[in-house]
């Protein structure tokens, strides 16, 4: 499924009316089958032709993922919130959310809005919303944050390509705000 795909998705069910939730809730579970009809394709082929159809099936298994989460955004969120214990400016969310949160972007775009906004030559990112009681609320992401850096790095605009594959990789993840001229750092680490 193709990235173009899955940001339609996003756009269109965004404010899911309650009548579409039923109707995106069946195309998820369709979405999650397709997923393991591909996982068990790969088994059965070349390691080559299996990289790539494990590949899909990932990518399908997020779709639905976020489908589900833009369906029912308030039980996601809770969710993801209890999964999260914060000491000052570190936090640590359980295993299973930390992942879902750095492998899934359709998943952590039912929690947050953002736009780019142009200054000096270079791309930052506004925080437009956050959605209430959400995991990013829980994280301390607030409206009209600035992100500087995730991990380090300048997020451009369009983001470099690599910059998710190294979030998957990663125990922790370091963003850095600018809130209003101070700059707040929020750690958030992998549980178990």
């Amino acid at each position: 499924m193709s990235n173009r795909l899955c940001v339609l998705l996003l756009l269109a069910t965004t404010a899911c009316p309650e009548a579409a939730k039923e109707d995106l809730r069946e195309a998820a579970d369709a979405v999650a089958r397709a997923g393991t009809k591909l996982e068990d394709a790969a088994q059965k082929t070349s390691v080559v032709v299996e990289d790539k159809l494990e590949v899909a099936a990932d990518r399908a298994g997020n779709v639905a993922e976020a489908a589900r989460d833009i369906a029912d955004p308030d039980a996601a969120a809770r969710d993801a919130a209890a999964a999260i214990t914060c000491k000052g400016d570190r936090c640590t969310i359980a295993a299973s959310e930390f992942d879902k949160l750095v492998t899934n972007p359709l998943s952590v775009a039912s929690q947050v809005s953002v736009s780019a906004q142009p200054n000096a030559g270079m791309t930052r990112w506004r925080i437009d919303d956050v959605r209430d009681g959400s995991a990013c609320e829980q994280l301390g992401l607030q409206e009209g944050d600035f992100v500087l850096r995730v991990n380090g790095e300048t997020i451009g605009n369009p983001p470099r390509e690599g910059i998710l594959d190294d979030l998957e990789k990663a125990d922790k993840v370091v963003i850095d705000l600018d809130r209003g001229g101070t700059k707040v750092r929020r750690e958030i680490r992998r549980g178990a």
